[in-house]
């Protein structure tokens, strides 16, 4: 999406700009906060020097960076709250598929060591892959849970106009839709290989609900404490409100499915009059 790049700020410029937010609740925008790690550290270390500190800061990291002692040391120093990590799957041809270079104990060894440093994790998948099937999908949940990832979210796979993705599903005619309101993660848009688009649809909520559920809301309370209790409540929130606003997805795409004929749909007409809510997503 942003080219093949690499572009940062430098530190002074950052630091300056974390300054100004002393005690406020701060995101770091970055795909990957610890691309370049030796950056990454020069920056905590001066944090910690002028002693900038936050009630609550985050950022989206490579699971394998919990392997670098020297890094987890200086963010709990920092009083790093959540990282949020991309594990996409579970399913190792998935993975594969994917691009991941990782399996499912590099996932859990990366887990437990931000745990051992009380930093939340908020674990990122994605369901939709041509090894992804029903059972796949509900494994990766119980996994989520057993794990103990702090809070989760579950997106289906999205093939974005211009990737490698999206080419090849419109060559082998998988494409359902081109009604970019529904390239959101949320709501399938493509003919998976293992599992039908209703049935991917279905999972992918489902998968919010288990996990949110009210009788997990309390499974880490002794390890990262009451607010992970409170963020699996807006979880449930969050999916409940969702779900009932988006009830009118299932028979469009049962249309869809079942007509093989996207744009001459009538019932997508249905889709101007009720917008997707891109809320699970936060």
């Amino acid at each position: 999406m942003f080219g093949r790049g690499f572009r940062y700020k430098e530190n002074e410029q950052v630091l300056e700009e974390l300054a100004a937010l002393q005690g406020s609740n701060v995101f770091f925008v970055d795909d990957n906060f610890a691309a370049n790690r030796e950056h990454t550290k020069e920056l905590l270390r001066e944090m910690i020097k002028r002693k900038i500190s936050f009630n609550w800061w985050g950022a989206q990291v490579r699971s394998e960076i919990a392997q670098d002692k020297e890094l987890l040391d200086l963010m709990c120093l920092n009083n790093a709250g959540t990282v949020f990590i991309g594990f996409e799957s579970i399913n190792p041809e998935t993975l594969e598929s994917y691009n991941k270079k990782q399996n499912v104990e590099d996932i859990k060894e990366s887990i437990k060591h931000f745990h051992d440093k009380h930093i939340r994790v908020h674990g990122m998948f994605i369901f939709g892959g041509d090894g992804d099937t029903a059972e796949s999908i509900k494994e990766t949940v119980d996994f989520a849970l057993e794990a103990r990832i702090d809070t989760a979210q579950f997106l289906t796979l999205t093939p974005l106009p211009g990737t490698d993705l999206f080419n090849q599903l419109e060559a082998e005619g998988r494409l359902l839709t081109r009604n970019w309101e529904l390239y959101d993660g949320h709501h399938v848009v493509f003919q998976p290989k293992k599992i039908s688009a209703l049935k991917l649809q279905e999972e992918a909520t489902n998968a919010h609900k288990k996990f949110y559920s009210m009788r997990n809301w309390w499974d880490n309370v002794s390890l990262t404490g009451w607010v992970t209790a409170v963020h699996r409540g807006v979880g449930w929130w969050i999916t409940k409100r969702w779900e009932k606003h988006n009830r009118w997805f299932k028979p469009v795409l049962q249309e869809i499915v079942e007509k093989n004929r996207v744009e001459k749909t009538p019932m997508l007409n249905r889709i101007n009059e009720h917008p997707p809510l891109n809320t699970v997503a936060n």
